[in-house]
């Protein structure tokens, strides 16, 4: 019986902690088809409620009179059971968007 209650403890506890991480600070399909290309990354934010992790960030210095500079930067927003999205904006705008198991 001891054992059953320790089981039973730990099983309540991990319920409780897997709920309320689970509410905070996650994506859904529905905020991942909301996004489109050429929306800023604050514009995102928005719609998805939290930043994102910022996992590269490229510059690069173009040539003068030639090509314009360029800034690439990737996001990844990453939920509790490990879904994501991850997002490219070159020069701002978003470019590339892909998601997993959203």
């Amino acid at each position: 019986m001891k054992k059953l209650m320790t089981v039973l403890g730990a099983f309540l506890f991990a319920s409780v902690v897997l709920t309320s991480c689970s509410d905070e600070d996650s994506i859904t399909k529905e905020e991942y088809n909301k996004i489109t290309t050429g929306m800023t990354y604050e514009e995102c934010v928005s719609i998805i409620g939290f930043e994102g992790e910022e996992i590269s960030n490229t510059y690069d210095a173009g040539i003068p009179g030639v090509m314009d500079a360029t800034t690439i930067k990737m996001y990844m927003w990453q939920n509790f059971d490990g879904s994501n999205m991850n997002a490219m904006f070159t020069n701002g705008k978003l470019d590339t968007k892909a998601q997993a198991g959203l």
